[in-house]
């Protein structure tokens, strides 16, 4: 079994399974193409990394890999993917389940790296925390703590908005729900499984599977960090979509033009050897069109520039060739 944890699993007994990181976008699909397996999935990364897309559950799920979350973004992935077959366990999969926890940011702590030390106190353990001792007094307690951005609500942050004695109550009665229900997760994961999984439609396609494969790691790099031409790869995508946010729209003859472009670049001009390079490529009809989208959304952009700017002396662009030249 396979357990994707961080920050929750401090202090939690993992023997016995194949520990990997908080997941990102591509580690769960990664997962599934070592073999059908159970996964835990509790911590995951996002703000500066993308977080694993619900796809990649179902994905796992299709190729008959029990799924389970919990503690943290995984309960969140438990409570969207249920009725598709993945399970949750704990008090906080149960929150989110009844509206009691709402917003992704009650899970959110940060963290160290490597040992995976909470330097923030989480909501959800606050929540439990507050139930605990039971106390009406309290019921605004959370309110407020939930206004303190989520990397700056410590317990220094706690003490100083709430005072000494707040502090105490709150630290001295302290649980910590996320590695209780990690342990929820982890005794669920040994039992038979009884989920009733939704017929769907909507699991799999030819698009979707060119996304997986895109974010799947191998040897420990996806797809996309081994590129070269990264920054004009990047450039490409960033001109494209504020194209699209100026209401610059390209049309169909201006793709296909594109299109008809990029074949030229690669000295292909026959349909079957197209369909070849493709293949041997692992490109998908769906990326090609969107890139030939892209350059023509970017086309777009720099005509419409030239319409905006016909007839001066000067542009803003001007003095960046300059640089350009000179640097």
């Amino acid at each position: 079994m396979k357990i994707f944890i961080g920050p929750s699993g401090v202090d939690v007994d993992l023997s016995g399974f194949d520990v990997r990181p908080p997941a990102q976008q591509g580690d769960i699909a990664s997962a599934v193409l070592e073999g059908k397996d159970t996964l835990i999935l509790i911590d995951g990364y996002f703000m500066h990394t993308l977080s694993p897309w619900h796809k990649e559950i179902l994905f796992a799920i299709s190729k008959g890999c029990r799924v389970i979350g919990a503690a943290s973004l995984g309960a969140l992935r438990a409570v969207e993917c249920n009725r598709y077959g993945m399970e949750g366990a704990g008090e906080i999969y149960e929150w989110y389940k009844d509206g009691t926890c709402i917003d992704d940011a009650d899970v959110a702590v940060a963290h160290t790296e490597g040992n995976y030390d909470n330097v923030s106190v989480p909501i959800v353990n606050l929540i439990a925390t507050v139930n605990a001792l039971n106390d009406k007094s309290l019921i605004n307690i959370i309110k407020d703590c939930r206004r303190i951005y989520y990397p700056e609500r410590s317990w220094g942050k706690i003490k100083h908005n709430f005072g000494t004695e707040m502090y105490d109550l709150l630290k001295s009665n302290y649980i910590n729900q996320k590695s209780l229900d990690t342990v929820k997760a982890i005794e669920l994961s040994k039992t038979y499984p009884a989920v009733k999984r939704e017929r769907s439609n909507n699991v799999m396609n030819s698009h979707m599977i060119s996304l997986l494969e895109n974010d799947i790691s191998i040897n420990g790099k996806r797809k996309w960090q081994n590129v070269t031409h990264k920054d004009d790869s990047m450039d490409l995508h960033l001109i494209a979509e504020m194209a699209a946010k100026l209401g610059v729209q390209p049309s169909i003859n201006e793709i296909d033009a594109q299109s008809t472009l990029m074949w030229e670049n690669l000295g292909i001009n026959d349909p079957k050897n197209a369909v070849a390079w493709m293949k041997e490529n692992n490109v998908s009809g769906e990326q090609w069109n969107m890139f030939a989208i892209k350059r023509a959304l970017r086309q777009s952009a720099r005509d419409w520039h030239e319409s905006v700017t016909a007839g001066l002396r000067y542009t803003p662009i001007a003095l960046e060739y300059q640089l350009l030249n000179d640097l």
